[in-house]
């Protein structure tokens, strides 16, 4: 199992396309999950002295979708972005790094292969001009 590439095309409606590759004799399935590492700075204030931040991290879930691709075969998954990944990309104007963890369950032993993504939104083409 292999991924094609580290750019992820996001169409308007929120569909993300990753490419993956079947390698072997046969056929493998399993799931796909997006997820943003978030850093949160929290400042804290004691007795109108600033004390020492504090971050924090929190990993959101972007996107999950199941695949099934014949052995030897490359395939095109389409994940759909939840509300949470849709929002991020556009506060990110379009250009957003993401981790991909592909977790293939067939053929057996399960694998776990995470690559970090670039989610790149697709800009709409042929918009009219004002007349």
């Amino acid at each position: 199992m292999s991924l094609d590439g580290s750019t992820i095309t996001v169409q308007g409606n929120g569909e993300a396309e990753v490419k993956l590759s079947c390698t072997g004799t046969g056929m493998c399935a399993g799931k796909l999950t997006l997820t943003e590492l978030r850093l949160a700075v929290k400042i804290l204030l004691e007795k109108g002295k600033r004390t020492t931040p504090k971050t924090k991290t929190k990993t959101e879930t972007l996107g999950t979708a199941t695949f099934f691709i014949p052995a030897g075969k490359t395939a095109t998954i389409e994940l759909k972005l939840n509300a949470v990944g849709r929002a991020l990309l556009g506060a990110a104007h379009g250009r957003l790094s993401a981790s991909l963890t592909v977790l293939k369950s067939a053929p057996g032993p399960t694998q776990t292969l995470t690559e970090d993504v670039q989610l790149v939104q697709r800009r709409a083409h042929g918009k009219a001009g004002r007349r």
